[in-house]
């Protein structure tokens, strides 16, 4: 979805007396060869490529001629603008040429920037323009507006840019699940370009706190990742926070962060129990999984990854959050968020009680009766043996134990809502282990 009459599929509510305007240029003021206003401290593009434009202009005597011949892109921008944070402002602009063109924003104080998509301009007619760009960062913030341009031809004189207006938006922003945001068939998210609030809790950071993974609720389509360079939240924050919905190379994300909001902290986060089969899946991209005695088919895949499962179908472990170097050959119980990239889905754990080798203690050495499964307030344990009992949640933190003797009721009203492991050990060492999820 293009970002320009119709980047925002919301409804906008403008306020003809809550207008503000930012900029209105024509570029008909020059000084030492520059236009007045803009080549602001983001500026990249060289000085020599911003030229005063005069033979075919909008309006006024004067347009900017933008040169850049070369694929990657070069940033004109204007001096500094006081802004405040979730602050939308429509960017009015009219543009003649041949080249790529694209508008942005970058917040001065953390750097952080933002683009619209590109508009490829092959036209000697001027062609009016309009983008929408919101304010990134928190608070009252200094922020330059950008334009972006790349593969410009001198066959219509490059890019010329003329008649500039930047004017504040009042606009309604909907509150839309993360379910609602990732559910797609077979394609991008349906709110891609798209500016929502939304919330979750955090079940993953990223080693170099440049973003982190939200989770509402458990199972398929609950999990976003929310590319963040301003705020560092940590595991069990319950968040809510505005964005753009963006497809980063077919992995949907939440960037331009604002009105960021830690609701609460030290919630419980629950693993969905998968398989390695069934976790390479849309679904299940962004959520916390979980996967038990996985073969390590391959200890070094390449790019810090190894494999698990079987050989054809297998699944990568990756080393972006945490670094664990396994053994080949050897079975592994792994938690962790799934990623996708560069056209391949990784399971990523986060430290290092999400990595242990599987003991085989899951496979029942004795009959042993659980219920209620899912528990609420008790789970009873039925099985014939003296020993003990233990109760292990999903990242192998021991949570109860005590003696067994052919029978229990255990209290788990305490517990947080999460898959758990039930070990009985009896008197000679068989052991027997079942699965429960406490709601």
């Amino acid at each position: 979805m293009k970002k320009s009459l119709l980047l925002i599929s919301l409804i906008m509510i403008f306020s003809l007396s809550g207008y503000s305007q930012l900029i209105s240029d024509g570029f008909e003021s020059w000084t030492g060869g520059n236009p007045d206003n803009w080549m602001g401290t983001k500026t990249n593009i060289e000085v020599d490529s911003v030229l005063e434009y005069t033979s075919n202009v909008h309006g006024g005597s004067s347009a900017v001629q933008l040169i850049n011949k070369e694929s990657g892109h070069k940033r004109f921008t204007s001096v500094g603008q006081s802004v405040n944070a979730g602050e939308f402002y429509e960017v009015s602009y009219w543009v003649r040429g041949h080249g790529d063109i694209r508008t942005g924003i970058v917040e001065l104080t953390a750097s952080t920037y933002d683009y619209n998509d590109y508009h490829n301009m092959n036209t000697s007619t001027w062609t009016e323009l309009i983008d929408t760009v919101l304010i990134p960062g928190s608070g009252a913030v200094s922020a330059e507006i950008i334009f972006s341009v790349a593969l410009t031809n001198a066959d219509i004189d490059h890019i010329q840019i003329d008649d500039v207006t930047v004017t504040l938006l009042s606009i309604v922003v909907p509150d839309v699940s993360i379910y609602d945001i990732q559910f797609s068939v077979g394609g991008d998210s349906p709110y891609k370009g798209d500016i929502v609030n939304t919330g979750g809790i955090v079940t993953a950071v990223t080693s170099d706190t440049t973003g982190y993974w939200l989770q509402s609720g458990s199972g398929s389509w609950s999990g976003l990742f929310v590319l963040d360079y301003n705020n560092t939240p940590v595991i069990g924050d319950s968040v809510t926070l505005s964005g753009t919905v963006d497809e980063y190379f077919n992995l949907t994300e939440l960037k331009s962060i604002s009105n960021f909001t830690i609701v609460s902290s030290g919630n419980p986060v629950q693993a969905e129990a998968v398989t390695h089969s069934t976790a390479k899946a849309e679904e299940y991209e962004s959520v916390l999984i979980s996967v038990t005695n996985e073969n390590c088919l391959d200890d070094n895949v390449g790019y810090g990854m190894w494999a698990i499962g079987v050989v054809g179908d297998s699944l990568f472990v990756g080393d972006n959050i945490y670094d664990y170097n396994p053994t080949q050959g050897t079975s592994y119980n792994v938690t962790g968020v799934l990623f996708y990239s560069y056209s391949t889905w990784e399971l990523l754990p986060r430290m290092a009680s999400d990595v242990s080798e599987y003991t085989g203690i899951e496979e029942n050495e004795f009959s042993t009766e659980i219920f209620p499964n899912p528990a609420i307030d008790f789970v009873h344990v039925n099985a014939e043996i003296k020993g003990t009992i233990e109760i292990f949640n999903i990242n192998g933190q021991l949570v109860y134990n005590a003696e067994f003797n052919n029978s229990a009721s255990i209290n788990v009203s305490e517990f947080n809502s999460g898959l758990y492991n039930i070990v009985l050990t009896s008197e000679n060492g068989t052991r027997s282990a079942s699965r429960i999820l406490v709601d």
